[in-house]
């Protein structure tokens, strides 16, 4: 069969996500043996009136800002500036002297974002549950608990356990809820991150898989600017966006630009309804670069990045990260501790701010053993699959659990078809 044929059913698939009301659009995208075979715009960018999704639309990429922070920090332990096991406090002193919340023997434990599911059931919204932040605090700051003391960590935070959300750092927990440190419009990393030192972690460090929504990869960040001397935004552009070929990807949008990015629509009983767009304003800003979500970007600027790590760290003759660094950042640091974020999910693990595909057949996946990849609370999922010499971006802003699954298994399905007709012929 044809190869036009074989992936036209994933845009098929998608399409009928759209006429099913799942989405109201999206952009997909694919490369095999680092060749683009499938980039297809579906559905609407605006609803009222109906606009086509053009093809350089831009997306904000939430928490898919995070594998490219990860580049970063992997960019400076290949150039022996950072080493996975230094202690955060080496780069940041106020990071010393670290504590713990624990509860009290035979207290009641107060409600935490740990305890709300992390996107409600069907796939749609982006809180951690009512009252709660993408930072992981809550909305309204309650004080110290009555029944909460607070111990001093085991050990030093590591940047390890940033890189892997394992340290405990404003995961939703007793920590947390226990937090007054807010941060300003005017703050920039600088400013803000050093603040942190104080904030009791929610679990000793290493001990526990947590994600830390928007918080760990930002103290990252700020790392990654005092070993280079650049602020965030210029060290990705120079070492990271330019080389890659990623031309539509920033933490504040130009003017030129601003006219392309998507509004955010949500689902109500009366259908798709705009939605208030302070949340994504919070992420975004043009002097505290959030390496856990503020970036926007566009589909063909992802999937060049995805390109780049399935090729081991090169694209088109550049090389951004060596084979073994990309082998590192892929590689599950965690043991058993991650079991999905969402529900409990065998044959998965967690690398440097990456999910892993440990045992496909257990995790019952698309992807193959080794694939790797992150995605976003509007919805954005990319990842590299380099046994196949796979790369996958999946576009949209709303996450709808159901409507990625789907993507993931026509891919699978089209790879499939396409490599057996490769072999035969």
């Amino acid at each position: 069969m044809p190869q036009h044929e074989v992936l036209s059913r994933v845009s098929d698939v998608m399409d009928a996500q759209v006429e099913a009301g799942e989405i109201t659009g999206a952009i997909t995208a694919i490369a095999l043996d680092d060749e683009i075979i499938h980039f297809a715009t579906h559905g609407w960018s605006e609803l009222d009136p109906r606009t086509p999704m053009p093809a350089d639309a831009i997306f904000r990429m939430a928490s898919s800002t995070k594998p490219v922070v990860g580049v970063a920090v992997m960019q400076q332990i290949e150039r022996g500036l950072i080493d996975p096991d230094d202690p955060v406090n080496r780069f940041i002193p106020e990071f010393r002297d670290t504590t713990v919340a624990v509860r009290r023997p035979g207290s009641t434990p107060p409600a935490t974002a740990a305890d709300q599911p992390a996107v409600p059931p069907g796939g749609q919204g982006v809180s951690l549950g009512a009252g709660f932040d993408l930072a992981g605090r809550p909305e309204q700051p309650a004080g110290p608990p009555a029944d909460v003391d607070l111990v001093t960590a085991h050990r030093d935070v590591l940047v390890r356990d940033l890189l892997t959300h394992t340290s405990g750092l404003l995961s939703g927990g007793l920590g947390a809820a226990m937090t007054d440190v807010r941060r300003t419009r005017d703050d920039t990393l600088a400013t803000y991150i050093p603040q942190l030192g104080k904030v009791p972690l929610d679990f000793q460090p290493g001990t526990k898989w947590q994600y830390s929504p928007g918080t760990g990869i930002d103290v990252l960040g700020h790392i990654v600017e005092l070993v280079s001397g650049r602020p965030l935004d210029q060290y990705l552009a120079e070492e990271i966006f330019e080389p890659v070929g990623m031309t539509d990807t920033f933490f504040a949008l130009p003017e030129d630009r601003r006219a392309r990015l998507l509004p955010l629509y949500r689902q109500t009983d009366d259908g798709w309804t705009k939605a208030d767009g302070r949340l994504a304003n919070r992420l975004s800003s043009p002097i505290y670069f959030s390496g856990s979500g503020g970036l926007m970007s566009t589909a063909a600027d992802y999937l060049r990045f995805e390109r780049m790590l399935t090729n081991l760290g090169t694209i088109e003759g550049r090389q951004v990260l060596r084979p073994e660094t990309v082998r590192l950042m892929a590689t599950n640091h965690v043991g058993d501790l991650f079991r999905g974020i969402r529900e409990p999910i065998e044959g998965i693990g967690f690398g440097y701010t990456v999910q892993v595909v440990v045992d496909a057949e257990k995790s019952r996946s698309a992807r193959s053993e080794g694939a790797f990849g992150w995605g976003g609370a509007f919805g954005t999922m990319t990842w590299s699959d380099p046994a196949r010499h796979l790369s996958g971006v999946f576009m949209v802003q709303q996450p709808n659990l159901r409507v990625r699954a789907r993507f993931e298994r026509a891919v699978r399905a089209a790879v499939d078809e396409l490599q057996g007709v490769t072999v035969s012929g």
